[in-house]
């Protein structure tokens, strides 16, 4: 135990000082575009065998409203169900199995994304995220032109395990759950409803407090 509490340790360190590497890349970024429409950001990394950051993707049933302010109108509502791939190919489906879901759509160059990634992972090894919830990811606005791309080399880096679908150039699975920003957490219950949508980074203790209320919500 002590040995791999040590490598545990290391390994977030690590992906803190890549953290505050990236941060700054992506704060930089959103200042560019703020400042200029159609500038060009020269940092896209290399092409990667057998691996795609857009992929085609099906969405079935009715889309959700683009999530605005409170009272939230999807609330209650049927999720669409999704089906595509990962970034390698392999198929990734969304969809209501009769267990609730949590599923998070992230952009590579939100530093907000960049910021709660991390969380997320140190909650997964740490064994704080509740059982009963199926997690789900979906990678959008993927941007050859923008900081910290790829997509997947980034969750890679940061040791991400839960399953990623990656979304089509149009956005259409983000567009299908009404996403109006960075990072985006939809969450659903076992019946398939919409139970929460929320934008914006989210400290540890709000996304467990969050998974143990779906878990109750059943």
């Amino acid at each position: 135990m002590p040995s791999q509490r040590k490598r545990l340790e290391r390994e977030r360190e690590a992906r803190r000082r890549r953290r505050r590497t990236l941060g700054a890349a992506g704060a930089g970024v959103a200042i560019v575009f703020a400042a200029a429409v159609g500038a060009s950001w020269v940092s896209g990394g290399p092409a990667r065998p057998g691996v795609s950051e857009t992929r085609p993707v099906e969405v079935a049933g009715t889309p959700l409203p683009v999530h605005t302010a409170d009272p939230d109108a999807a609330i209650g509502m049927s999720a669409p169900s999704l089906v595509g791939r990962s970034f390698d190919g392999t198929e990734v489906r969304i969809g209501s199995g009769g267990t609730p879901m949590a599923i998070w759509f992230l952009a590579h160059w939100c530093p907000h994304c960049q910021a709660e990634v991390p969380k997320i992972v140190d909650l997964l090894a740490d064994g704080a995220i509740p059982s009963g919830v199926d997690l789900y990811s979906v990678s959008t606005g993927a941007d050859p032109g923008a900081a910290n791309y790829p997509p997947s080399a980034w969750l890679e880096r940061e040791g991400w395990t839960i399953p990623v679908l990656a979304d089509e150039g149009s956005g259409a699975a983000a567009t299908s759950f009404g996403l109006d920003a960075f990072p985006f957490l939809v969450l659903v219950d076992g019946n398939g409803r919409v139970v929460s949508r929320t934008t914006g980074e989210l400290d540890p203790a709000a996304i467990t407090g969050m998974l143990e209320d779906l878990t109750r919500s059943g």
